[in-house]
C-alpha cells in the first residue's frame, strides 16, 4: 500500500500569500492616491521657503556653496537644499518636482521597511506590515507630501531609517553592503538638518563598536585563513 502524504505548510502558505497580497495591495493603493492628489491638486506656485530657491534657479545667486550652508532657522540642511535645487532645475522650476520625491522615497522607505520585517520573520509577511504604507504615505502628511520644502523634513527621517533598516537586518554591520548603506547614510544624515544630529551620535557609537568587533575579529580571521593556506599547500607537496 502506497502511504498518502498529506501538505504541512500549505495553510501558512496561502496565510502568507494572502498577507503579502493585502499589503502590497495598501502600499499601491496608498501610493497612487498620493500621486491623484499630486497631479490634480497640487500647487504649482512657491510657497514660503520655496521662495529661497528662485535666486539660485535664476543665476543670481554668487555662491551655491555658500547658500547651502546658510542656516535656515535652527538647521543647516545643505544636503536636503542640494537634492531640492538639482529637481527643481532638472523640473525647469516646477516646485512639484520636490513633491514627487517626497511621495517615491516615503513609497520606497516602506517598500524597504516590508522587505526587511519579511526577511527578519525568516520569510514571511503579516498583515500588520501594512503599518508601514499607512505611516509614511496617509494624507494626514499632506503637509509633508505636497509641499517640496518639507523635503528637508523627509531626507533626514529616510536616512535615519535607512541605517535603522541596515541595523535590524544586519546588527553587526558585518557585511560590506551593510557597511556602504548605513556609513553613507549616516555620514549624510548631520548635513541634513539639526534635528538629525539627535540621532548622529548615538549611530555614530553603535557604527563604531560594530567596527571594533570586526576589526577584533580580523586576526583571527588571518590566522585561520593562513593555516587553511598552509594545509592546502603541505597537501598539494
Amino acid at each position: 500500500n502506497r502511504r498518502r502524504s498529506f501538505p504541512g505548510p500549505e495553510p501558512a502558505t496561502r496565510s502568507d500569500r494572502a498577507a503579502g497580497f493585502f499589503v502590497w495591495s495598501v502600499l499601491v493603493i496608498m501610493l497612487l492616491a498620493d500621486l491623484f492628489i499630486l497631479v490634480h491638486s497640487a500647487r504649482t506656485f512657491p510657497l514660503n521657503e520655496d521662495w529661497w530657491l528662485v535666486p539660485v534657479l535664476t543665476g543670481h545667486e554668487p555662491s551655491v556653496a555658500s547658500w547651502l550652508w546658510v542656516q535656515n532657522s535652527e538647521h543647516r540642511i545643505p544636503f536636503p537644499r542640494l537634492i531640492l535645487l538639482a529637481l527643481l532645475k532638472a523640473g525647469h522650476g516646477d516646485v512639484r518636482a520636490g513633491m514627487l520625491f517626497n511621495i517615491l522615497i516615503l513609497g520606497a522607505l516602506a517598500f524597504a521597511m516590508i522587505r526587511v520585517a519579511r526577511t527578519v520573520r525568516g520569510g514571511r509577511t503579516i498583515f500588520a506590515d501594512a503599518f508601514f504604507p499607512v505611516a509614511l504615505l496617509h494624507l494626514g502628511h499632506a503637509e509633508n507630501l505636497f509641499w517640496g520644502w518639507q523635503l528637508t523634513q523627509v531626507v533626514p527621517t529616510v536616512l535615519t531609517c535607512i541605517i535603522l533598516l541596515v541595523l535590524v537586518r544586519n546588527r553587526t554591520v558585518a557585511t560590506p553592503s551593510a557597511a556602504v548603506i548605513g556609513g553613507s547614510a549616516l555620514v549624510l544624515l548631520p548635513l541634513s538638518g539639526s534635528h538629525a544630529l539627535l540621532f548622529a551620535p548615538l549611530l555614530s557609537l553603535w557604527f563604531g563598536y560594530c567596527g571594533l568587533l570586526h576589526w577584533r575579529t580580523m586576526p583571527h580571521l588571518g590566522r585561520t585563513r593562513s593555516a587553511a593556506g598552509r594545509r592546502v599547500f603541505d597537501g598539494r607537496l
